[in-house]
């Protein structure tokens, strides 16, 4: 698979943001969407709470589904499961997966990227040439895994797989 990437605004939410394809990888488009899709659909059982703001983000007993959001993270979902439900170790803090993580998973890599060093293996394209499985990266901030749009022109709304802090999760998100 080919990559490339630049810089453009594409939406308020998506401005100064990259767009980028990966030079190498070992998966199809539909490997990669399937990975994320199998992050945002694993369901899991919280045993140890993380209290956030006074309030447990997650609770002892409750199940969720959407591997947890932990910054610096990248745990397989297997190992994820295994912290959570087996070592009991609180998701968010000592398990889950943050956005680089996400991706560097749902690409193939060996190891961690980050959302500054996504962009030393990736390389720039324009908006028109975006595909499945490319990602909107904001270096030093933020990347999320691009799955489709819809609308004429501009992009009227974006869907994309991404890890997010705000929702303590991997998610589908649709944005306009």
């Amino acid at each position: 698979m080919r990559v490339r990437k630049t810089a453009f605004g594409l939406i308020a939410v998506l401005l100064l943001l990259c767009l980028t394809r990966l030079a190498y990888s070992t998966r199809s488009r539909d490997e990669i969407i399937n990975e994320a899709q199998a992050y945002k659909n694993l369901n899991w059982t919280c045993y140890n709470t993380y209290p956030d703001a006074g309030d447990p983000v997650f609770e002892y007993g409750h199940s969720y589904t959407g591997e947890a959001y932990w910054y610096g993270g990248w745990d397989t979902r297997e190992q994820f499961i295994d912290k959570v439900e087996n070592q009991h170790l609180e998701p968010r803090t000592q398990a889950g997966i943050d956005c680089s993580g996400l991706v560097s998973r749902c690409w193939g890599l060996s190891s961690k990227y980050g959302t500054w060093t996504l962009q030393d293996i990736t390389s720039e394209i324009s908006k028109s040439q975006l595909l499945k499985g490319d990602i909107l990266n904001y270096p030093g901030h933020h990347v999320k895994l691009y799955y489709s749009s819809t609308g004429m022109g501009d992009f009227d709304q974006v869907h994309t797989y991404e890890s997010r802090g705000d929702s303590n999760r991997v998610v589908y998100t649709s944005r306009t």
